[in-house]
């Protein structure tokens, strides 16, 4: 309540009336027993839901841009430690939730799982690496942050629609001109789709 309040909160109904008198009645005293007044007032509105909240909008614009402020933590930190052994305990610990909840959250404002924007984001790098440098594929595999080839290759196809090998051989002719690194980007976002949703993902 105490937290809405400043948005202001409009009460109807006849024991808010009730209150209201004892409102009345509060002067401008330092008296401690207009303190408890005032506390019982609160005690008293906090038991009842107000009727309308009259800065509605401010309050959900408010929680858009905390979901929003939160989310963008959440991926700075995952594009940060892509290549470490990530798992969903860290991400939420960092943005002070638990496993489950953040899940949730992940999973609701994302409409992705934790694991597949982790997967997706590493084939990501990987292509880009693949593209760019001379680096062996095992390498770039545990460069981006997978322990496995195998598991590497085959979420590579998952998404790209090639195994990193045919992918390379591909798009060699993307290396020359100046505007490599966009062409590279675009082919990606082009290529990249998403994994079916499942909870056996593993990296």
């Amino acid at each position: 309540m105490l937290e809405n309040a400043r948005y202001g909160l409009l009460y109807e109904g006849e024991q808010i009336t009730e209150i209201g008198k004892v409102f009345n009645l509060i002067d401008n005293s330092f008296d401690f027993s207009q303190i408890l007044n005032i506390l019982g007032i609160l005690d008293k509105l906090s038991k009842h839901e107000p009727m309308k909240c009259l800065l509605k909008d401010h309050i959900e614009i408010n929680h858009v841009k905390k979901i929003e402020d939160k989310l963008n933590t959440c991926i700075s930190y995952i594009q940060e430690h892509l290549t470490e052994p990530l798992t969903v305990a860290m991400v939420a610990s960092h943005i002070y939730m638990g496993v489950s909840t953040f899940s949730r959250f992940f999973n609701a404002n994302m409409s992705i799982t934790f694991w597949q924007y982790v997967i997706e984001q590493r084939v990501r790098r990987s292509a880009r690496l693949l593209v760019k440098t001379d680096n062996s594929i095992s390498y770039i595999c545990a460069e981006v942050g997978f322990t496995s080839i195998s598991s590497y290759n085959t979420k590579f196809k998952e998404l790209m629609k090639l195994t990193p090998k045919q992918y390379r051989i591909n798009h060699m002719d993307m290396r020359s001109g100046i505007e490599t690194s966009c062409i590279v980007e675009t082919q990606i976002n082009k290529h990249v789709a998403l994994i079916p949703t499942r909870s056996d993902i593993s990296t």
